[in-house]
């Protein structure tokens, strides 16, 4: 039985859950929270998996597993010795296409504008969102926001 919003406002009798469902709705999971504040679940792992790097070169390999770490930062790992089991392995530089992709520079957005409103209420902008898959406490899954050019006040409505 899910709690009512009364009973998240005031509290109950048990302590506060949270509930894990799937794109159906279904419940999957229902898990207190403890006296920490925190919440523990526990999972069984229904398939196991091993995903493996396949790369020859170990230098890009450690390159690879610390998110693409600079060589310079591995080298100084490897020197004040502050990673166990990573070799002594020369990090010379060497090219990294995704490195190089993520370091292009992007075209800024304009800072000028071409209209800009002069008074409140004339230039209105609005966004519709949703269908947000965890619902609002009166139970809404869209929402709607009006915000003002010129004072920038912000509606937002369920």
């Amino acid at each position: 039985m899910y709690p009512t919003y009364r009973e998240r406002l005031l509290g109950s009798d048990e302590r506060p859950s949270t509930y894990l469902k799937d794109k159906l709705d279904r419940l999957i999971a229902r898990v207190e929270m403890k006296k920490n504040r925190m919440y523990k679940l526990n999972l069984k792992i229904v398939q196991e998996r091993c995903l493996k790097l396949d790369v020859k070169d170990e230098v890009m390999m450690w390159h690879f597993r610390f998110g693409h770490l600079h060589f310079g930062g591995l080298a100084k790992l490897v020197k004040k010795m502050m990673v166990r089991g990573l070799p002594t392995v020369e990090f010379e530089k060497k090219f990294c296409e995704e490195c190089v992709l993520e370091k292009h520079p992007r075209t800024s957005f304009s800072r000028t504008v071409e209209y800009r409103a002069k008074e409140q209420l004339r230039l209105i902008h609005t966004n519709i969102c949703g269908l947000i898959t965890l619902e609002s406490f009166s139970g809404k899954m869209y929402f709607i926001s009006f915000i003002d050019d010129f004072s920038r006040k912000t509606w937002v409505y369920f």
